[in-house]
């Protein structure tokens, strides 16, 4: 994700809408892929906190469909200012609700042993 991050930024340095809207759409795959993931490992582990973390999850997923949207119209989005947006939301959702997550993976792990 942070390399997608790093390519929305470059793609905002050519300032070629074509090149900012596959670096958002590459970027929304990504996530989407990601997070599907991530959610059926949490409903595997019985992580409590599933429907709090999906609604995190579907908050960016739509944020990610506007910037898209917006650029296939032609409207004005600041690529860098959301790269930098986009930043903060993953190293917060790291540092939070998927440190909530781990710690449940860890006591799973630990009572299946």
């Amino acid at each position: 994700m942070l390399r997608l991050i790093a390519q929305l930024r470059e793609a905002e340095q050519g300032k070629s809408r074509k090149n900012r809207t596959a670096a958002i759409r590459a970027t929304l795959k990504f996530a989407k892929l990601h997070f599907a993931e991530e959610e059926l490992a949490m409903e595997t582990a019985g992580f409590p906190e599933i429907e709090a973390h999906r609604a995190e999850h579907r908050q960016l997923l739509s944020r990610l469909e506007d910037v898209a949207a917006n650029l296939e119209n032609g409207d004005g989005v600041a690529i860098y200012d959301f790269a930098t947006e986009l930043y903060t939301w993953i190293h917060e959702h790291l540092l939070k609700s998927d440190a909530q997550y781990v710690e449940c993976l860890g006591k799973v792990s630990l009572a299946s042993s």
